[in-house]
């Protein structure tokens, strides 16, 4: 039985899908900058809970986060309104009641030395779009990553109070690294 040259390819090299999830050195976390009088200071979330795969013998990236457990990481504000923020993100952002995840997967990867871009679809709610996301091999295994979300893409609108005052950009990064385990 012939197989084909891209199977060979990867049997050769012992290529296999390389699987992430939480733990020492793996992190997730979207930045959310603020806008008006608080220009300068970013709502910082991290995904505890998540699911990562990477295969490169057919160059496929692919990330499943659990948006009920997203936890807010803002050290500038006082608890009771970090508990809000909390409450807003969980419930009117991301009505993660409702859809449980935020799911990523590449249709195309690209390779530049030790660098990758994936273009795929990123659905949050129940809306998909196109991104791209960065990656970058920094060691074999250890791979560092970002990508510009806008929000207002998904159906999200920028939360904003004191009439404008206080605002949030639209355009969210989410930046991770993650360990080969």
């Amino acid at each position: 039985m012939k197989l084909p040259v891209i199977m060979m390819f990867a049997l050769c090299l012992g290529a296999e899908e390389w699987k992430f999830s939480p733990g020492e050195g793996n992190l997730i976390r979207l930045e959310v900058a603020k806008t008006g009088v608080l220009k300068g200071k970013s709502h910082v979330f991290e995904f505890p809970a998540f699911s990562a795969t990477a295969d490169p013998a057919v160059q496929s990236f692919a990330i499943t986060l659990e948006s009920q457990k997203i936890q807010a990481k803002d050290d500038w504000v006082k608890p009771n309104d970090l508990k809000k923020i909390m409450e807003f993100t969980l419930k009117d952002m991301l009505d993660a009641t409702k859809y449980p995840t935020i799911r990523f997967q590449s249709s195309i990867v690209t390779k530049t030395g030790n660098s990758y871009k994936a273009i795929g679809a990123l659905t949050i709610r129940d809306k998909t779009e196109n991104v791209v996301v960065n990656v970058t091999e920094k060691t074999p295994g250890n791979f560092e990553g970002n990508a510009e979300v806008d929000m207002r893409r998904f159906g999200l609108k920028p939360a904003s109070a004191m009439l404008g005052a206080i605002g949030t950009d639209p355009i969210m990064q989410l930046r991770f690294q993650l360990r080969k385990r």
